[in-house]
């Protein structure tokens, strides 16, 4: 039986299956608790955030914890005694939190998928803060708060928290660090929870005032997750389930779970459990390790019992203490690394820590995430069994032992350095029960780490050490140094029950560590002179600030004799440089991984090279002279040696080492990298670059610390940031200035906040994920493993053999066609007789559960014939592999002079300039992966609910591939959890072969796509490769430009070509052109078609626009800001294309915006700051962009700008709105509820928007191509004037009677009539009290009148584009935009920051300012990630296999990425007369301003590169990683 609270509500459950996770718990049928998300499987995303509570006694007291934790990676069964606190239990819809009521104000979700974590984290830190425990008060006092209120550093209008000790911003950004959002851009979340800081800036406080009133919370009346009676320190559990056979009824497998909370019991449950047991099955030990679901989910329903034991909460393993006499931090197996790290600030706020456990607290917060941190226990990040662990690395370093207990031979504990893990990873039957930290990497252990395990040169002194307890029997506790797990790992029956850590990297263990374990050769404890000093380095980088794998951890650990200034002893490890175990040359290599991480190696010859050397002035005869005077010399030392890191095989490294390591040790001058570099992967060289620099840091602290010279303020702040002691900002908390413009109309215009928000903060606003139906069943695709393979044969015998599974189904189950509607109908529900590219699906398996599926489908048995195929762009060039209609010299598009005499006056031009570029594809990483349910009706109908921007197309495509009419088909959509392009078309293939299932098997049938399945499969935005040779004048005005796009479209043909015309159509940007020729191509491959992304072909040809004006700029040493100025377009230019709005000639309102920003940024102001910045700082540099661009609305297809709505008023004056469009997190419901409210004369809280409904608006096109307000906005708006205008008599006459009681009314009409004369597109209505229009309404009703209208409306402009005559009109209006980033870089680790980013948005008249803002603000930050951080890598030696495949590898940006200094404005007083309210769409322009950005970092490049004599244009292909920015900052 497992007992445990819910929100404040005991639950008891006798029969619990122990591989039932926490997210799937709450969202079961019998709980619905749906604002827990599982946004994707590893809990990396936060959208599963969810706050447990539990009692403890610590000191003789009761203490309860609270924690924030991944629910999809945490086991129900485990949190038996403990609370589950979700966001639907902190406030509802009566009783809003605090918290909750300002991310209303602070209009703090968009899609609203994530907002639930976000909310969890930020209540779990409160919770944690708070200074009233949840029985008694604490110790701890007040003072601190009253001493800040003194100092002045509290607010003025004091704390917004009472009863909670003081939250600083770092404490805010660090409790985020594991929730990531795609549509807000953070600064309103920031904004929401910023309030609560006490050191949030006073400007920053300044802006967040305005979004509303900021309520106090009070944490001393918050309500306790666990009941007064309830509270008492955890007892052990031992819960049995059986499963059984539904056929015969008998026990088909078992299950068992313990989870001891003692030493004792867990030897009693272990002999339990092995009573229990046949000989070929074995307990599974979980540790708290962050990987803990993957290895047991994958086998729940296996043909194979479970039997797993949890030993986290063992009270034996769950101490942390400081031994005041060794100086050794003793903490257990069991302790989490939350409390490992907040035990080590609180020591080290005491000074009761060494050097090195400092410099290790600074690592253990960059780690993961909160709420991995918060789960995982310091046993479990040693005994790892996924490969590199950031902890096992660090512990290596400082010479930590284990003690193990080996349950082989009942229960005998055994401590090992954590280094030796590296190389001999723990079994998984090991508990690490303590772990011992020294405070010096060079202290002597004194825990009983086995010594034997220790070579005399390097793990002498031995560091870090683990205790292990192995339970495969039970047996007796030893004491291993960690060190020696790398080469040596535990058994799978070891039980790590304590680590401890000496003070000092090099102290001699002490604690019955096994001395036979130890090689005299490197490991055994050296004599270390008396006057010795330690210096530990803790370098660690990855691709983003927070929540990613390391890209390189370099570990350092020095002792320095003092008075002779030598090293006499060294430690180095590496994480993330070598792929695997291989053994190398003097070189200990370890844990085999796959992907970017990598394994840990101790690079021994290094350590021998450091200890020869002297800091000493002279040459000292023991050892080599240094000869640094200044950090350029440590710079140039470094940067002289012969690079073997890149471009060589594996013989010519090692050869390459060999020469190297003599010609180091003859020499008498530089200090030299020795590391054994694997080219596994692209980033290989960088990794060896990141080496070579924290070397280089190293020294050059050392050399500092010595007084050979001073460091200078940048280098130091470079060598803080990379040992996490700083931050990249000066504030950790974004913050933005808004500029909005005032409007004449009563509702629309007005800042109001989403109107599901409300749903959205407590968890009970429901997307087609939550969506469930009686006996329903789950789908699992059956994917080709080959790109392109002939499929032989199909046999799913042996899955439909497995009990619950119900059906499988393929291309021969198609009732209809075995296609989809598009522009071809290319792309199959199922791959019929070849598989066309890699992870096509084959078939389809239906189960009761999505697990059971999952393994089902592994079971499906498909013969291939694997044929040839072509997977990149430059392949398909090659074979002239393209689409039809998309080849060589098939979509061209010429303006001025055409043929010879284009490439006449582009050749005779002053300056020619040529080049090519690529940029990178980019993942949708909506939050809500695609999903579709699919639920069987009367007379052969389906209602099919899916996340897609485009129901119409799903009704279309059910309907023709189950052969039945479209009218039996009902799709419905009431809001998506974020879509970007990404469900245009793609949802109709999930929702069809859902469907084929569902037809065949009678019952409903949901497949949503797993995180890794939807990225492999769902497409994304389209890679380009661009040519381009441009013309320009002598001061650099533009003559002519020839630009070839080919982009990947992938085998099918999907949306590839639309994409590419607007990127054709959009070319010149800006920028006046008058002689133009441009070619585009989409290659055809065998890889998963490309799609819709937000900015359709934009972002391309802006990026290529801007890449053409900055190689201009470069060639003719000019400024790019005077360059674009120069090409600017001015009124009455002609272009390439035109829209509605403009036609073929250019409108003056970039001109316009471009004088506002110079104005407002104040650029030549700070252009000129920026140089001076860069003449005073050698290193850190700064560069300054601005950019201009525009992007056109509406679809270039006349019969894709329709749409529907419908209007229904109801006699108590209450108004329903249904319409074509899709919420996906952008507002429109919100925008199209103010029309209506508009266009009635009503308040908007009469207003409810519907879900959109292919029953009731027919025939709909996606929302996309910023149409969405446009459409359907003109079509709800003809439907409320209709009503309006039948409503009027009523109208009047309840207007009579209300005047009579109130005069002030016919103040308001007057004001009213007053405004609406002010511009005749921007018709306004009065406004009528509730009352009036209540009382017209129920008139009406019993007068029989019509007050429901459904209009349908087409796009009364031609806006359509015909390719064969070349002409047409490509959009109906431009939205402009202005850009303009001022960044700093880091040449050394190629980390960059943006210090300030000012945007300004063409919105026209805004329907919405505060919604408008926010679209600018995400689009921005996605555009932000394009440009640099979210890299699709393919790993070239298993085609069309992703590296990056899940969240865990694709660098989305978070909180701590985005600026910091953010300045939105929309542009006043220029409205749109050719769109409803005078408005324009805000939702894809912003992402093309984040190219200002791009260009902001290459001139941070071209900065560095002059001050070392390189000059001009350079390469730099997006995105732009920190490994291709330093590579840019250093090549010649």
């Amino acid at each position: 039986m497992i007992t445990f609270y819910l929100n404040g509500k005991r639950k008891i459950l006798r029969e619990l299956d122990v591989t039932l996770s926490v997210a799937n718990y709450l969202r079961s049928d019998d709980i619905r608790l749906m604002g827990t998300k599982k946004a994707d499987e590893m809990g990396a995303l936060g959208a599963d955030t969810v706050m447990i509570s539990w009692c403890e006694e610590k000191d003789g007291k009761l203490k309860v914890n609270h924690r924030a934790i991944s629910a999809v990676n945490t086991l129900l069964v485990s949190l038996h005694g403990m609370a589950i606190t979700t966001v639907e239990g902190i406030g509802n819809m009566k009783a809003l939190h605090p918290i909750q009521n300002r991310f209303i104000h602070c209009d703090a979700a968009q899609c609203g998928y994530c907002t639930g974590g976000f909310l969890m984290s930020f209540y779990s830190l409160l919770k944690n803060k708070a200074l009233v425990s949840d029985d008694e008060s604490t110790e701890k006092q007040v003072k601190d708060l009253k001493e800040l209120v003194e100092s002045g550093e509290l607010k003025e209008d004091g704390p917004a928290l009472t009863g909670c000790s003081p939250i600083f911003s770092v404490d805010i950004e660090e409790c985020f660090d594991g929730n990531i959002c795609r549509c807000t851009g953070y600064r309103p979340i920031a904004e929401a929870v910023a309030a609560y800081a006490i050191d949030a800036s006073r400007t920053a406080q300044r802006y967040m005032k305005k979004a509303g009133p900021t309520e106090v919370i009070r944490m001393e009346s918050e309500p306790s997750p666990l009941p007064r009676a309830s509270r008492s320190p955890l007892g052990s559990v031992f819960h049995t389930h059986q499963i059984y056979d539904e056929e015969t009824g008998e026990v088909r497998h078992k299950q068992v779970f313990a989870r001891p909370n003692s030493l004792s019991q867990l030897k009693e449950d272990i002999l339990r459990i092995r009573g229990m047991i046949s000989p070929h099955e074995s307990i599974k030990i979980i540790g708290g390790d962050t990987w803990e679901r993957t290895s047991w989910d994958k086998q729940r329903n296996g043909d194979r019992s479970i039997f797993l034991l949890k030993v986290s909460q063992i009270k034996e393993m769950r101490s942390i203490e400081l031994d005041e006499r060794t100086g050794n931090l003793l903490v257990g197996g069991s302790a989490t690394l939350s409390e490992l790290l907040e035990f080590c600030r609180e020591e080290a706020e005491k000074d009761k820590l060494s050097q090195s456990l400092r410099e290790f607290t600074h690592l253990l917060s960059r780690i993961s995430t909160t709420q991995i941190r918060n789960q995982t226990t310091l046993g479990g990040a040693i005994n790892v069994d996924h490969g590199f662990s950031d902890t096992l690395c660090a512990l290596s370093l400082l010479n930590a032992s284990v003690s193990v207990l080996d349950v082989s031979s009942i229960g005998m504990e055994r401590s090992v350095l954590v280094s030796s893990l590296l190389k001999s990873p723990l079994s998984k039957h090991s508990v690490i029960t303590r772990v011992s930290i020294p405070p010096s990497p060079f202290s002597h252990h004194s825990s009983g780490a086995d010594v034997k395990q220790i070579k005399k040169t390097s793990d002498t002194p031995t560091t870090e050490l683990v205790s292990v307890l192995d339970v495969s029997s039970i047996g007796m506790e030893r004491s291993v140094l960690v060190s020696s797990l790398l080469k040596s790992p535990l058994s799978k029956h070891s039980v790590i029950t304590r680590v401890s850590i000496p003070p000092s990297p090099f102290s001699h263990h002490s604690s019955g560590a096994d001395v036979k374990q130890i090689k005299k050769t490197s490991d055994t404890p050296v004599s270390l002179p008396s006057d010795t000093q330690e210096m530990v380095f803790f370098f660690r980088q990855g691709r983003r600030q927070r929540n990613c794998l390391a890209t390189l951890s370099l570990h350092v650990a020095l002792s320095i004799c003092v008075g002779t200034k030598k090293i006499v002893a060294a430690r180095v490890f590496t994480g993330g440089i070598i792929p695997s175990s291989a053994y190398t040359k003097g070189v200990r290599s370890i844990v085999q991984v796959k992907g970017s991480a990598g394994g840990i190696q101790r690079c021994v010859p290094l350590e021998e090279i450091l200890c020869g050397i002297s800091f000493a002035p002279s040459t000292d005869s023991e050892g080599m002279k240094v000869g640094l005077s200044s950090e350029s010399d440590v710079i140039k030392a470094l940067r002289e040696i012969p690079h073997i890191f890149t471009k060589t095989t594996t013989a010519n490294t090692r050869e390459s080492l060999e020469a190297l390591d003599k010609e180091v040790l003859n020499s008498n001058g530089s200090i030299h990298s020795l590391l054994d570099i694997k080219l596994f992967d692209r980033h290989a060289g960088f990794r060896a670059d990141l080496a070579q620099t924290f070397l280089m840091f190293t020294v050059a602290s050392v050399c500092s610390q010595f007084s050979l010279f001073h460091l200078s303020p940048e280098m130091k702040e470079m060598i803080d940031f990379a040992c996490g002691h700083s931050r990249t900002r000066e504030t950790d908390l974004p913050y933005t200035e808004r500029d909005f413009p005032d409007t004449c109309l009563r509702v629309v215009g007005k800042n109001w906040e989403q109107k599901t928000i409300a749903d959205k903060v407590t968890g009970t606003c429901v997307y087609p994920s939550d969506m469930t139906a009686p006996m329903m069943t789950h789908g699992a695709y059956v994917s080709s493993p080959y790109p392109h393979a002939k499929i032989l044969s199909i046999d799913a015998s042996e899955a439909l053999a497995v009990p619950g599974v119900v059906c499988f189904v393929d291309a021969s189950d198609i009732r209809g066609v075995n296609a989809h509607c598009g522009i071809r109908m290319d792309i199959e529900v199922f791959a019929a007789g070849t598989a066309k590219y890699m992870h096509q699906p084959v078939g389809l398996v239906t189960a009761v559960t999505s697990e059971l599926a999952r393994y089902a489908a592994k079971l499906v048995r498909v013969e291939y014939e694997v044929l040839e195929s072509t997977l990149t762009i430059r392949g398909a060039m090659e074979k002239n592999s393209y689409h039809g209609d998309c080849g060589v010299n098939e979509r061209v598009l010429e303006l001025g002079a055409t043929g010879d005499e284009f490439y006449k006056i582009l050749e005779s031009c002053d300056h020619v300039i040529e080049g090519e570029q690529i940029m990178g594809g980019q993942d949708h990483m909506y939050m809500e992966t695609q999903v579709s349910l699919v639920v069987p009706g009367q007379e052969n109908s389906f209602h099919v609910y899916s996340s897609t921007q485009n129901p119409g197309k799903v009704q279309y495509d059910v309907g023709i591939v189950l052969g039945i009419e479209s009218s039996k088909v009902r799709a419905s959509v009431m809001q998506i959890g974020g879509g970007f392009g990404g469900k245009q078309d793609q949802p109709s293939p999930v929702a069809t072969r859902a469907a084929v299932a569902a037809q065949k098997s009678g019952r409903p049938v949901r497949l949503s796509l797993e995180r890794r399945e939807d990225m492999r499969q769902s497409g994304g935005r389209h890679a380009f490769y661009i040519k381009y040779k441009a013309g320009v004048t002598a001061e650099g005005r533009y003559v002519a430009l020839d630009i070839l796009y080919v982009t990947d479209g992938g085998y099918e043909y999907d949306v590839s070509a639309p994409v590419l015309d607007k990127c054709i159509f959009q070319s010149p940007s800006t920028y006046t052109i008058p002689n133009m020729r441009v070619e585009g191509r989409i290659a055809q491959t065998n890889t998963m078609t490309c799609t819709a992304y937000r900015g359709f072909g934009a972002p391309q040809s802006t990026q290529t626009a801007e890449l053409v004006m900055d190689h201009i700029a470069r060639t003719l040493g000019k400024d790019g800001a005077e360059i674009r100025a120069l090409n600017l377009t001015q009124a009455g230019d002609i272009m390439l294309t035109g829209t509605y709005d403009s036609t073929q000639f250019a409108q003056e309102n970039i001109q316009r915006m471009w004088d506002q920003v110079m104005k407002t940024a104040q650029v030549k102001t700070r252009k000129e700051s920026v140089a001076k910045w860069n003449s005073d700082h050698k290193y850190i540099k700064r560069g300054l962009a601005i950019m201009p661009l525009k992007n056109a609305s509406c679809f270039e297809e006349l019969f894709m700008n329709q749409a529907s709505a419908a209007v229904h008023v109801y006699r108590d004056g209450t108004v329903a709105v249904s319409h074509s469009g899709i919420e996906m997190g952008q507002g429109l419901h919100t925008k199209m509820a103010a029309i209506a409210a508009e266009g009635l004369g009503v308040s908007l809280e009469l207003v409810r928007c519907f879900e959109s409904d292919t029953h009731i608006c027919p025939n709909s096109q996606p929302t996309a191509a910023s149409s969405g307000a446009d459409l359907n906005g003109r079509a709800i708006k003809e439907c409320c004037d209709k009503i309006r205008k039948r409503l009027d008599p009523f109208l009047k006459s309840a207007m009579e009677n209300y005047r009579k009681t109130h005069k002030e009314s016919e103040e308001e009409e007057a004001v009213s009539e007053a405004v609406s004369k002010k511009a005749d597109y921007l018709r306004v209505a009065p406004k009528f009290p509730k009352e009036v229009f209540a009382n017209a309404c129920c008139s009406a009703y019993f007068s029989a009148v019509k007050l429901t209208e459904l209009v349908h409306i087409m796009l009364g402009e031609d806006v359509t584009w015909d390719w064969k005559a070349r002409k047409g009109v490509t959009g109906l209006y431009y939205g402009y935009g202005v850009g303009c980033a001022e960044v700093e870089l880091n040449p050394f680790t190629g980390v960059f920051r943006v210090v300030r980013q000012d945007l300004l948005e063409d919105s026209g008249t805004s329907l919405n300012p505060f919604l408008d803002a926010g679209q600018v603000e995400g689009g921005y930050t996605m555009g932000l990630g394009l440009l640099t951080s979210e890299e699709m890598v393919w790993d070239e030696t298993e085609p069309q296999s992703q590296l990056q495949l899940d969240s865990m590898e694709y660098m989305t940006p978070g909180i701590s990425d985005v600026p910091v200094d953010v300045r939105t404005a929309l542009l006043k007083d220029h409205p749109c007369k050719s769109n409803i309210y005078g408005s324009k769409a805000a939702a894809e322009t912003p992402v093309l301003l984040a190219t200002s950005v791009f260009l902001a970092v290459k001139e941070c490049i071209a900065a560095f590169r002059k001050d070392r004599g390189i000059e001009g244009w350079f390469r730099l292909d997006t995105p732009c990683t920190f490994a291709s920015i330093r590579k840019a900052c250093w090549d010649e």
